[in-house]
């Protein structure tokens, strides 16, 4: 139901009429029951609805609709009787943010930095292990805060339907902005030999995300480095160790997409085996859900298919197996914040940046 028609039924039930049938005569017990205990009740329960939407979603409100709550809230709501209920929606219509939940950072997701002064060109001075506790830290609070409502009707690939899917959307976006972060780190340094060093410690960032189980993270940073716009800059490529090099080509093995992911599914069941504390990449199993849910009908002969049903229960089962078990992290950085102003790249300015960094050469 779209909700300017849900807006306008509720505002509709709000407006229950008295008793006022001229051909009947109610005795006085029935009007005070209708009015106190059922008209009062109807009431009551509608401005509380109409609260909690616009406490939670207000995104759904057109500018239009906004002002009609609001004027309704101040003259019929009020007039009612419910002046606490009216005061609380016009205070969330004034200072309640329209954005979707996944579209920011919000501040209960943040944890307070040590050291708040910390910027891109400090990279360097920040302790490998540090970046990699704040960094599953953050990841894993958005992980286990996902719901399994979250995992129904594709809502996280679905414009229309991500309001569903909050915590899911944070734990992808999260991954994007800190790919974005490792590219634009890389890129942002003043020269080849920065560069390669920068790379490095990127590449043994990596090793220890793998090493504490931290995949969705490690996916991260893989793609930020292997992304288009630091893939090409072959001279810092160049200066990379050998053995960085090697730690690098097996974490690439690990993560690859070969075999449906066939690597990673494996080391995820494994660390599941041993009841350790795991932060996975859950985009593998979204797409599974994906193709269990296009590629098969809900009811066969108008009964339900319960065999879709069982397939789609055990992928929310993989998903969310780990939510249980806790890391002993203390993250020490405002590295979020960092990670965040890079968030409004994409992946052509960050390519813009790249050809600055090595522009094209021109064969005449």
């Amino acid at each position: 139901m779209p909700p300017k028609v849900l807006l306008k039924k509720l505002l509709e039930r709000f407006d229950i009429p008295f008793l006022d049938d001229p051909n009947r005569r109610y005795q006085l017990t029935e009007e005070t029951f209708y009015n106190v205990e059922v008209r009062r009740d109807v009431q009551h329960r509608v401005s509380s609805m109409l609260l909690h939407w616009v406490s939670n979603y207000l995104f759904d409100f057109e500018e239009t609709m906004l002002n009609e709550l609001g004027q309704f809230s101040v003259t019929k709501l009020r007039a009612a009787g419910f002046q606490a209920i009216a005061d609380a929606i016009v205070k969330c219509l004034k200072e309640g943010s329209r954005k979707f939940p996944w579209e920011t950072f919000e501040e209960e997701y943040r944890h307070k930095a040590e050291h708040p002064s910390a910027t891109s060109s400090e990279f360097d001075k920040l302790d490998v292990n540090v970046i990699v506790e704040t960094l599953t830290h953050q990841d894993n609070r958005f992980y286990k805060a996902i719901r399994f409502t979250e995992l129904l009707d594709q809502s996280w690939n679905k414009e229309k339907l991500r309001h569903k899917a909050p915590n899911i959307m944070r734990n992808i976006n999260f991954l994007n902005h800190v790919s974005t972060w490792v590219s634009f780190t890389i890129l942002n340094q003043e020269d080849t030999p920065n560069r390669v060093k920068v790379i490095q410690k990127f590449i043994r960032l990596l090793v220890s995300l793998i090493d504490i189980n931290s995949f969705n993270m490690a996916l991260a940073v893989h793609s930020g480095l292997s992304s288009a716009s630091v893939y090409r800059l072959q001279e810092a490529w160049d200066g990379i160790s050998e053995n960085h090099t090697l730690r690098r080509d097996a974490a690439s093995k690990l993560l690859s997409s070969e075999n449906n992911s066939k690597r990673l599914r494996e080391m995820m069941n494994k660390v599941y085996e041993k009841s350790e504390p795991c932060s996975p990449y859950i985009g593998i199993f979204l797409r599974d859900l994906v193709y269990v849910d296009d590629g098969n009908p809900t009811f066969i002969d108008g009964r339900i298919n319960f065999l879709k049903c069982i397939s789609t229960h055990a992928l929310m089962h993989q998903i969310l197996r780990f939510q249980e078990r806790n890391y002993k992290l203390t993250p020490k950085t405002a590295l979020l914040d960092e990670i965040d102003s890079c968030s409004d790249l994409d992946q052509d300015k960050l390519y813009e940046i790249s050809l600055q960094v090595l522009p094209k050469v021109v064969n005449n």
